[in-house]
């Protein structure tokens, strides 16, 4: 599965009045918490399908998995009964499930549904972004390539017995079958090997085993949820009874913070949003350690950027550090509190921040040697292309072989991070001879777009920020992949180096730890060479509340819609 969200930035497109409306139910007295994003959910509300942020929210609030992370970042059980039995091999995982788990349509959970789950991800006509990690089943290849009509590697010898056999061992193996959401197969029994698209069409009709129940979805305004009749929670667990996630503008997000319209904004990473709250006293705020990453994808398979050093370049190019100390400087609003917190850093590299192993790299903690960083440097990126033949024209723009050294950067609307990043490398890389072109689009346009290899000439580069889902290094094995079919979904790079992919898959078949995270280094110092993925920023996130709402339980690994079961509303 993807370890990966989208992340976009800060659309500004304000919330139509009717969804408030309509769910607020007939009940006065229920607890509802009205949550605010600034972009729009695009209806993928499958745990097969969810590719943004926004969209894997409705996963979390409607569906369960067998494991989750809690605020510790570790895992624990939810609709197993505890961790998986795991050979000494390391070849076969037995997860036992709790019985008595029901979807909203009032069907038991049990193991059939756990296998249709993944035999949907492993299926030859599958073509989302969650199937990563899945290859390494046994039987995997036979059945999406359709020469077997069942995936062998996974058996359910009764109803709440899962057994998962794999090829070699796998380090991430407990957390890529244990914590992807579980879909019921009765709901979706016209499913025939092949035919997955009977789940890809029908999303907007959820049908989980999470606390809650998607009541009303509208592109242009948000979603509503109750509460899941079927679902039973432990006293004094899951006491909030509707949600509200509320499209709302990004410049007045605060303000309806303020007045009571919205009850939190999530994953806030814009300092002056934080400072204006910390001054509230209505307001309140919490703050941990990101599991994201804001990013530009260089795309190799278009025009100058399918040059290495151009990419390399360019790197050297943006002044990510000076970057960062502008936008995530703390402006006079703030408290003395909130100004403890350092608001960001610039990755050493495109790599998971709360990885165990190399996270600590990644937050510029520990180094590496023969790591390249790429600091600010514009002699070495007017070598680095100088080297390469692009030479400048009389027009000041560099070309190589009748070729203009154009930039295509897809942007997308409202975003506050590219309203101070823009500016920075027109400057930076005009100086360098670069003919920067912009086009700016709604979030889910340039999604759609960066997921469809039939678009890739109409971009050389795109910003996202992505979040990381685990806390293992695997997401790399996704970023970089060059199946086909994950390609335009998972690696916005479009980097195909054959001996990294080799040199990821040794990393997540080593059964030692010390020895997978040797080969993962390694890993990542060939990635930053390939240089198809420019980290601009990652740092602390805060989440910003109106203080009726006690946000326990959220953290690194565990956002709102993950902590459900502990957040109150007054």
């Amino acid at each position: 599965m993807n370890k990966q969200r989208i992340v976009a930035g800060l659309a500004s497109v304000a919330m139509a009045s009717t969804l408030v409306a309509c769910s607020g139910g007939s009940n006065s007295d229920a607890k509802t918490l009205t949550v605010s994003v600034n972009q729009s959910l695009t209806g993928q509300f499958t745990p097969q399908y969810a590719s943004s942020a926004y969209d894997q929210y409705v996963v979390n609030l409607c569906y369960e998995p067998m494991l989750k992370y809690n605020a510790d970042n570790e895992l624990e059980p939810v609709l197993a009964k505890d961790l998986p039995e795991v050979s000494e091999d390391g070849l076969t995982l037995t997860y036992k499930l709790e019985k008595g788990h029901k979807f909203s349509d009032g069907t038991e959970v049990t193991a059939k549904d756990v296998k249709f789950t993944f035999a949907t991800l492993a299926d030859p006509s599958y073509a989302g972004p969650n199937g990563g990690g899945l290859e390494n089943l046994v039987g995997y290849k036979e059945y999406n390539s359709g020469a077997a009509k069942e995936l062998t590697g996974i058996e359910t010898p009764d109803d709440y017995t899962v057994v998962f056999h794999l090829v070699s061992p796998q380090i991430d193996a407990v957390s890529t079958f244990g914590a992807m959401g579980i879909t019921s197969a009765d709901h979706y029994s016209k499913y025939k090997q092949g035919k997955v698209s009977v789940v890809e069409k029908n999303q907007e009709e959820t049908c989980g085993s999470g606390a809650y129940q998607l009541k009303k979805y509208d592109k242009a305004s948000g979603a509503s949820f109750v509460r899941n009749e079927e679902f039973k929670p432990e006293k004094g667990q899951y006491q909030v009874d509707q949600i509200i996630i509320k499209k709302t503008d990004v410049t007045t997000e605060v303000s309806e913070l303020k007045k009571g319209t919205v009850d939190l904004i999530p994953d806030v990473i814009e300092t002056n949003k934080v400072s204006e709250a910390s001054q509230d006293k209505n307001m309140a705020f919490n703050d941990y350690t990101r599991s994201a990453i804001g990013f530009v994808a260089m795309n190799a398979n278009n025009g100058a950027t399918a040059d290495k050093a151009v990419r390399q370049a360019l790197m050297y190019a943006t002044d990510r550090q000076g970057f960062c100390d502008s936008y995530f400087g703390w402006d006079k609003k703030a408290s003395d509190e909130v100004k403890k917190v350092k608001g960001g850093y610039v990755p050493a590299a495109y790599w998971n921040p709360a990885s165990e192993s190399l996270g600590a790299v990644v937050r510029n903690e520990e180094t590496i040697d023969g790591l390249n960083t790429y600091a600010f440097d514009m002699d070495k990126a007017n070598q680095v292309l100088d080297e390469a033949g692009w030479v400048k024209g009389s027009d000041g723009i560099r070309e190589k072989d009748g070729q203009k050294l154009e930039i295509k950067f897809l942007c997308s609307e409202g975003n506050s991070v590219l309203d101070t990043l823009i500016p920075m490398v027109k400057k930076t890389w005009g100086d360098l001879g670069v003919d920067l072109k912009q086009t700016t689009v709604d979030f889910s346009t340039l999604l759609s777009n960066i997921q469809d290899t039939s678009h890739d000439s109409e971009w050389n580069m795109c910003f996202l920020a992505t979040s990381f889902t685990s806390n293992q290094d695997t997401s790399a094995n996704d970023s970089y992949t060059n199946i086909p079919a994950n390609m335009a979904v998972n690696n916005y790079s479009r980097i195909n180096d054959q001996a990294l992919v080799d040199q990821l898959t040794k990393a997540r078949t080593d059964s030692d730890e010390k020895q997978s995270k040797a080969d993962y280094v390694e890993a990542m110092k060939m990635a930053a060479d390939d240089a198809g993925y420019m980290s601009v920023y990652s740092g602390m996130q805060f989440n910003l509340y109106n203080k009726k709402v006690d946000l326990t339980g959220t953290g690194t690994l565990r956002n709102w819609s993950q902590s459900m079961d502990t957040i109150t509303v007054k």
